[in-house]
């Protein structure tokens, strides 16, 4: 998926009345490549009755758009709600913007970004603006230091609220073809668990 004005992939609830119950429950992004788009993948609600939850984000390739994943809830009759969101196995690099860009008004705290490469990013690995604290632990943030911003390290910036430690000191297996969930046919994106060969494209 590329040059896309929007979001490459968005999952939208929306509830413009305040009454609807208008959800988005158990979906799963996986193995997708997507670049050139405002938001990789936007998961966003909007309304009082809007909910995106025990949505999974799993083995994609999100590069060079503007924000590799996006959260955002809009005052519409209300605020929507995010509920249980599990990003995993993930490469989110070189990106314009914030590998994953929380915005203020989420509720963040069922919200994972775990074992995941998330490098090169111009504005940051994850931005967390909202009140509440998100998962980040076991990613690669492009150096084995550790992420910088109030991490420790020199790898892409974590903000507060954000739970880092512990980091992974290379990228995880799951997002390299020497583990499950490599790419196999050439397109940068990642395959399913079990389905990984050597491909040496996969590092460029």
């Amino acid at each position: 998926i590329a040059t896309l004005v929007g979001a490459g992939i968005a999952l939208r609830a929306s509830d413009p009345t305040g009454t609807l119950a208008a959800e988005v429950t158990g979906a799963t992004l996986s193995s997708n490549d997507v670049s050139a788009a405002a938001s990789g993948v936007e998961l966003s609600t909007a309304g009082t009755g809007a909910l995106v939850d025990t949505t999974g984000l799993d083995s994609n390739h999100l590069h060079a758009n503007v924000d590799g994943v996006l959260l955002q809830d809009t005052n519409l009759t209300g605020l929507g709600t995010h509920g249980a969101i599990t990003a995993t196995c993930n490469r989110i690099v070189g990106n314009t913007g914030a590998g994953v860009r929380v915005l203020a008004d989420v509720e963040s705290g069922g919200v994972s970004v775990t074992t995941s490469t998330i490098s090169g990013n111009a504005l940051g690995g994850i931005d967390n603006a909202s009140t509440t604290t998100l998962v980040g632990t076991d990613n690669f943030w492009g150096d084995a230091s550790g992420p910088s911003g109030v991490g420790p390290g020199t790898g892409d910036s974590v903000t507060v609220r954000v739970t880092f430690t512990p980091h992974a000191t290379a990228e995880p297996l799951c997002v390299t073809c020497s583990g499950a969930g490599g790419d196999t046919d050439g397109g940068q994106g990642c395959d399913p668990v079990g389905n990984c060969v050597a491909d040496r494209d996969w590092a460029q």
